[in-house]
């Protein structure tokens, strides 16, 4: 996935919201770098396949089904075990 596929970001203490665009692969994974433990919160549009820690506080998020045309969002629990 690209840069160009994330519409909106919003970061809080307890939670990453992710909203994408309909345009790219209909699966990838998105990379983050969080000092916290992040777990799937739930998805619209799309399927959290798995979030999975890489160490040195890095984080793949791994999505399926995105479709062209459909709204997409991705939120993720920060700070969940």
């Amino acid at each position: 996935m690209g840069a160009t596929e994330i519409d909106n970001l919003r970061v809080s203490s307890e939670k990453i919201e992710i909203d994408l665009t309909d345009a790219g692969a209909q699966e990838g994974s998105l990379t983050f770098h969080s000092a916290k433990a992040l777990a799937a919160g739930g998805s619209e549009g799309c399927t959290i396949v798995g979030v999975e820690d890489l160490g040195e506080d890095l984080w793949k998020v791994s999505l399926a089904g995105r479709t062209w045309g459909d709204d997409q969002s991705v939120t993720l629990r920060v700070g969940s075990d």
